[in-house]
């Protein structure tokens, strides 16, 4: 599935579904769905060969059928005085400044608020010789722009994670494989071989931790799943065949009602994997400043730590893409912003200013995954997946490869889960 934008309206946005390989067994019937907080519409169609020599002829002509539409259309057209009424008249005292508050959350203000009005600090957690250092990065990209999220399944469950496993195939799991928690059972890992599976709910394994989990931002990477353990400032790292468990207690962290991270408050740690490994970010104890840390995903050794004065209660979610930290403002917004994000190789604030939308206004969940180039999301029971688009900075006199139109700019868009 590729979603993009319509050239003609910001308000628009175009699916198309790609079927590669069609087989005589492929000619079916098929479904798209689009979901929003208002509701959700479900469009059906056949897939059939276009071949008027054939004894049952098609029953669609492109030429002369027009398009098919599913579900109500935009509202009427009214007039621009019903939309912009007289201004009303000003009041005499001032007006409640509490009320406009949420709306002069942008730009400066909302970036002053996340590092409590005080200048960028970024220093080591602990002394620098205390760590062997980070290896030298595997890709220098940046961020410019977030996609249109783009819906596979929902459940009735505010708090869950969705994860795809970004590191090598392993032969025991498909690259499609999906594993998934839900809150009311800290206790279990689901796995789904495929994307059809995930989609119809049908398990294929449930594996039974040694320790229970907290929180819903955890990670599979290289067989192996990451989680925060319950009530303790642990890591824990399962393997998946051996089922065997490996814990790491982190420096400075705490479970706390003041460490709990984000405006969210849900999680106390927030594990991430790109192209360098494993990182985890999570609230410094007795303190507003948000840690990151950098682990060996195989002995979970800290790499290095990162002390940096980001309130990360004032953040709505955060990220990491090659070695770059992005902080999205809200996770209860409809529309947002993406305007801090700092660069953990060269501790430096990197400007961005990228929109960001949570459809379903609840968004308690972002994972990337570097393989597919998406953003995994967990929108108030809503699994979303957002295509991901950067410049690679290693290049300095060259564009990335969606501007220099090869083959690999579609795969930005893709979402997948291709038709089975």
């Amino acid at each position: 599935m590729t979603v993009f934008e319509d050239s003609t309206s910001s308000y628009k946005s175009t699916m198309e579904l790609l079927i590669n390989h069609i087989e005589p067994s492929d000619f079916a019937n098929y479904q798209c769905v689009a979901k929003n907080e208002i509701g959700k519409t479900t469009g059906k169609f056949q897939l059939e060969e276009l071949d008027k020599n054939l004894a049952r002829p098609p029953t669609f002509d492109l030429e002369t059928t027009p398009g098919i539409k599913f579900g109500p259309g935009p509202p009427d057209k009214v007039e621009l005085n019903d939309l912009c009424p007289p201004a009303p008249i000003c009041q005499t005292t001032c007006p409640d400044t509490q009320k406009y508050s949420q709306s002069c959350k942008s730009g400066l203000y909302s970036v002053f608020e996340l590092l409590s009005y005080k200048s960028l600090d970024v220093r080591p957690l602990l002394s620098p010789t205390v760590y062997p250092g980070l290896h030298n990065r595997d890709l220098n990209c940046l961020v410019y722009a977030v996609g249109k999220p783009v819906y596979h399944k929902s459940v009735n469950s505010t708090y869950g994670s969705w994860m795809r496993d970004p590191g090598p195939s392993q032969i025991e799991f498909g690259h499609d494989t999906i594993w998934t928690t839900n809150e009311t059972d800290a206790k279990h890992l689901l796995e789904y071989s495929n994307k059809t599976t995930f989609r119809l709910s049908i398990l294929s394994r449930k594996y039974e931790l040694m320790y229970e989990f907290m929180g819903s931002a955890h990670v599979v990477f290289n067989g192996s799943f990451f989680y925060n353990k319950k009530d303790e400032p642990v890591v824990v790292r399962y393997e998946l065949i051996s089922r065997l468990s490996t814990e790491k207690t982190l420096p400075y962290a705490a479970i706390n009602n003041s460490t709990g991270l984000y405006s969210e408050k849900h999680n106390y740690m927030d594990f991430a994997v790109d192209d360098n490994g494993l990182w985890v970010i999570y609230g410094l104890a007795n303190s507003n400043n948000t840690v990151v840390v950098k682990m060996d995903a195989k002995d979970l050794e800290i790499q290095y730590a990162w002390n940096i004065s980001v309130s990360h209660r004032k953040a709505g979610e955060m990220f990491i893409v090659c070695g770059v930290l992005y902080v999205v403002q809200s996770n209860t917004e409809t529309t947002t912003n993406i305007r801090f994000a700092l660069d953990l190789f060269t501790n430096k604030r990197v400007e961005v200013d990228i929109p960001f939308t949570n459809p379903f206004r609840r968004t308690t969940m972002i994972g990337y995954n570097h393989k597919n180039k998406e953003l995994y999301t967990w929108d108030k029971g809503n699994q979303l997946t957002y295509p991901i688009r950067y410049h690679d900075q290693g290049l300095a006199n060259q564009t990335n490869k969606e501007e220099q139109g090869t083959a690999d700019s579609a795969y930005y868009n893709q979402t997948g889960f291709e038709v089975d």
